[in-house]
């Protein structure tokens, strides 16, 4: 009995199935890398190219001076004039000269004195 307990302890203990076993059911690391990797990629290059696409046109349109000065309204002057002026303009706020009528509002166009055409909102 002694000699074949000797042989059990020298004797070298047969591999389990564990490592066969943990191939087969999950994904190995190498699968991970090889889906992570080029989706990364491609996520970064369609950042960078959205980046490029909107500073393109920011650059266009800071360039174009029609675009620039369809949104500007730093040259608009706010111009008050004196109910007079406004009147005489208008021709007295001649039915001729309106131009619009809303719920709350009538629009005439009138001319000034210097010869600039006016448009006129007068509220109710």
């Amino acid at each position: 009995m002694n000699s074949t307990n000797k042989a059990d302890a020298s004797s070298p203990t047969p591999l389990t199935q564990t490592t066969a076993s943990q191939g087969k059911g999950g994904i190995s690391s190498g699968t991970i890398v090889a889906i992570v990797v080029p989706i990364s990629v491609a996520v970064l290059i369609f950042i960078v190219f959205i980046c490029c696409l909107s500073k393109r046109r920011r650059n266009k349109h800071d360039s174009d001076p029609e675009y620039e000065s369809a949104f500007d309204i730093s040259h608009l002057v706010s111009q008050q004039y004196d109910f007079h002026t406004i009147k005489a303009a208008t021709n007295n706020f001649s039915v001729d000269n309106m131009i619009g009528k809303g719920g709350f509002a009538e629009v005439y166009q009138g001319m000034l004195l210097d010869g600039q055409k006016i448009s006129v909102k007068r509220f109710y």
